[in-house]
């Protein structure tokens, strides 16, 4: 999907805060992930925060100051840093997970850096549910202060390609799973990458288990006692399985930067 392109194009050429919508699985951490691996760490640097429990303007401060080596967490002195930045060639890219629990007080605070000074700004991006629009309507009033994606779910030709990265990552192909199932998996998530990742994985268990009435002993010089194949099946699995869910294993399908 271009939408990673569509953000990096507009991190260049707009000047308002961009905001990704989308329900509980949909990607949002995903393309986060996504956004910072793809960015030129010799020309911007990233600040990650987290709304989780720190979803007031004191507490998102907090985190901008501490990542941007600020000593005190106010926006005068966070733009005044980022302006010091971008004389030496640098931008920021200021990334919220979890934008939606944030409270009045820090979305206010996040326009007011995504608006910036006049001789330098950084780029702000929130990543949340739905429900942060109506947030964000509500303090902008009938100005435009911010550009909203939406995320769609994915085709199946798009879930193919994302199971196809994901098993790549575990160390392994797409020819784990068939057609068939691919499009089951497809079916069953209805293409949100979160719920394709759990079936996915149960598809694989389930896979094991079937196997468990399915093997049998290798034809080799030696007899391999059944138990043992059973034991290296299930080891393989698990190990794929795991592997899906290690942190940093995520990729987009098809979203590089223009």
């Amino acid at each position: 999907k271009p939408v990673l392109g569509q953000l990096h194009h507009l991190a260049r050429y707009s000047q308002l805060l961009l905001v990704v919508t989308g329900p509980q699985g949909s990607g949002k951490t995903l393309l986060r992930q996504a956004l910072v691996a793809s960015t030129n760490k010799q020309s911007v640097q990233s600040v990650v925060v987290s709304a989780r429990g720190a979803g007031d303007a004191t507490g998102v401060l907090h985190q901008v100051a501490q990542a941007l080596n600020v000593a005190k967490p106010e926006i005068g002195a966070i733009l005044a840093q980022v302006v010091q930045l971008a004389l030496t060639g640098q931008e920021v890219y200021l990334l919220v997970d979890d934008a939606e629990q944030l409270d009045e007080s820090a979305l206010e605070a996040l326009m007011a850096l995504a608006a910036g000074a006049p001789e330098g700004r950084p780029h702000v991006f929130l990543f949340g549910e739905s429900s942060l629009i109506a947030q964000l309507d509500q303090l902008s009033l009938e100005e435009e202060r911010f550009h909203v994606i939406e995320l769609q779910p994915y085709t199946e030709e798009e879930t193919r390609e994302y199971l196809d990265q994901r098993l790549e990552g575990a160390g392994r192909g797409i020819e784990l799973f068939t057609a068939n199932q691919i499009s089951d998996i497809h079916e069953s998530s209805d293409g949100w990458p979160g719920t394709i990742n759990q079936v996915a994985r149960d598809a694989m268990i389930e896979a094991m288990i079937a196997s468990r009435s399915a093997v049998k002993r290798p034809s080799m010089g030696f007899n391999m006692p059944k138990k043992h194949v059973l034991a290296i099946s299930a080891v393989v699995v698990v190990a794929v399985a795991a592997a899906w869910l290690m942190p940093g294993r995520s990729k987009a399908p098809t979203t590089g930067a223009p």
